[in-house]
């Protein structure tokens, strides 16, 4: 959860003069209680600039701003000292717990009306239902175990279908601040509805033929669940080390251990998951809020991609308003803002994935509420499962292909370069296992160059239009590596007085150029080779025809006389 601020840019180079008076260290009465029970508060700050605003963030979970002399601050008992140190002020203003909503209730109920949560062992249940239910379509993978016992589960969805060019791997997670639910429900109930969807529903059905879906609906088991197995209505936004797992990331800017904790079990799970899983798009789902967040929330400057992220938020946004009410999801600009623009904070989950692991991530607040009344959870299915899925249908289009060795035809781990346009790590990578690469992009003209260690680089023009995908496979040159004599027992090549050009077949799949050479050894003409047919030049007489490997190796010589 991001929480809404208005019209405020922070600039994290500046620094907070402090004022106001001293407040005891050691809060007593309804705070000291709240801080007692569950580790945390939320407290109103009274600040009166954007360096305030901005030293407050970083030293605790800014929630929010009312554009005036209010910021809301979720600390522990550690960092409320510290910002009692530096001489700010403070009320406490808890977070509205329901009395009697958001209660849990069995599978059984809760898989038929969607109206409320799964105790945790329910919860668990239901994940391994999932993959038992349709063991064609889902694997559940447990990618943690935390010391109470408690899992991080991940579903990894898609059909046995193999398009040319693989699938792309889509990631949808929710709920890293354990008291933001609604996104919980959401995924669950996602989940459902792609299995279920499948060989029924032709969109659904193209979606897990042609993608590979992987969904994490509870990311911090032992902030939900803090209260008890039984219930969410005690839960916390942090883990059970007090630590807040938005803050614990390796950051762009700042760089490793931002927030100055050890990397929690948490972070470290999802560290080795992108690690292992080359995620080409997903959204990480919080609340507090009603907006689409797109990067940088480090840096005060656009990400490369900032037309397409515009768009694909623009899209939800609208896709959300178009299915609810008035006036929902219309945080900030009117569903839709830049990390940095709303706040800058350091260590998100959103710019690690994008930076480090090359996956375009937006953070996505869904609610303005916390833990999501029951009686609510059915309207927000309704409010956003079909931005969901055209959120998700995204990570297809866009330019994307298989880069191979020219020689073996084997994959390559290569990196993908928009030329003029990347920057700040926006660049992709192919897999180094299948050679597939995927370059989320809007419409428009690139040249985009391809590079492997070992093999020489080459660039291409492509074209990317809207909606749609553009497909181009890339062989690399070995650099030092000469063309197998196979390759030169079947190439051909002579004179055709008839169209006056030189005839070639069974060229080499790589790109190869050719040289005209007169007798006494003078170049006359130089082509790359784009058809099986190049127009001679230089005058007739005795001629030497060299065909030029990429790597500078000599494929072959011959002689003519035309």
């Amino acid at each position: 959860m991001r929480y809404l601020l208005r019209h405020v840019v922070l600039l994290p180079f500046l620094f907070a003069i402090p004022f106001g008076s001293t407040v005891a260290q050691h809060p007593v009465g309804d705070l000291g209680d709240e801080l007692s029970q569950f580790g945390e508060a939320r407290i109103a700050v009274t600040v009166s600039s954007p360096a305030q605003l901005q030293q407050i963030a970083d030293v605790s979970s800014l929630l929010g701003f009312d554009g005036d002399q209010t910021a809301w601050v979720n600390v522990n008992a550690e960092e409320l000292n510290k910002l009692v140190m530096l001489g700010y002020s403070y009320r406490h203003d808890p977070v509205p717990r329901p009395e009697s909503e958001g209660l849990t209730a069995t599978v059984g109920h809760l898989m038929q009306h969607w109206d409320a949560y799964p105790t945790y062992e329910g919860y668990d249940s239901m994940m391994i239902a999932f993959g038992q239910s349709h063991p064609g379509l889902c694997k559940v993978h447990e990618i943690l175990t935390l010391n109470s016992g408690r899992k991080i589960l991940i579903a990894q969805i898609t059909s046995q279908n193999t398009p040319p060019g693989g699938k792309p791997k889509f990631l949808y997670s929710s709920t890293m601040h354990g008291n933001e639910t609604a996104g919980y429900i959401l995924m669950l109930r996602l989940i459902d509805y792609l299995l279920n969807g499948y060989g029924t529903d032709p969109e659904v059905t193209w979606i897990l033929d042609n993608m590979e879906v992987w969904i994490a609906p509870l990311t911090n088991p032992d902030g939900t669940y803090f209260g008890g197995n039984h219930t969410v209505n005690q839960a916390i936004r942090r883990n059970a080390n007090n630590v807040d797992l938005n803050r614990n990331y390796p950051d762009p800017r700042v760089g490793a251990n931002p927030d100055g904790h050890a990397y929690q079990p948490e972070t470290m799970a999802f560290k080795a998951l992108a690690d292992t899983v080359s995620f080409v798009m997903g959204a990480n789902l919080h609340s507090g809020a009603e907006v689409a967040n797109y990067p940088w929330d480090t840096w005060i400057k656009q990400h490369p991609d900032d037309g397409w992220w515009r768009y694909v938020c623009r899209m939800y946004a609208d896709t959300v308003q178009a299915n609810s009410p008035p006036g929902f999801f219309t945080d900030l600009d009117n569903g839709i803002t830049n990390g940095a623009a709303w706040y800058v904070i350091t260590g998100g989950r959103q710019d690690y994935m994008n930076y480090y692991a090359y996956c375009r991530e937006m953070t996505l607040e869904v609610s303005g509420i916390f833990i999501e009344p029951v009686h609510r959870l059915p309207l927000m299915w309704d409010y956003h499962h079909r931005a969901l899925i055209n959120y998700l249908k995204e990570g297809w289009y866009g330019l994307r292909g298989t880069v191979t060795d020219s020689v073996t035809g084997n994959p390559l781990r290569a990196r993908v370069t928009v030329n003029q346009h990347d920057a700040d790590s926006s660049h992709v990578w192919s897999d180094a296992h299948t050679g597939h690469y995927y370059r989320l992009l809007e419409q428009g003209t690139y040249t985009v160059l391809y590079e492997a260690s070992g093999y020489h680089s080459a660039s291409f023009q492509v074209t990317v239009a809207a909606g749609d995908t553009t497909i181009r496979d890339v062989q690399l040159a070995p650099i030092g590596q000469r063309v197998p004599d196979r390759v030169l027992r079947h190439l051909k090549i002579w004179y055709d007085e008839t169209s006056q050009c030189l005839r070639f077949r069974n060229l080499p799949a790589e790109p190869v150029s050719v040289k005209v050479y007169t007798v006494d050894g003078r170049l006359l003409q130089r082509d790359n080779l784009a058809s099986e047919c190049m127009p001679v030049r230089g005058g007739t007489g005795v001629r030497m025809i060299k065909l030029m490997h990429p790597n500078g190796d000599q494929i072959v010589r011959k002689v003519f006389v035309y």
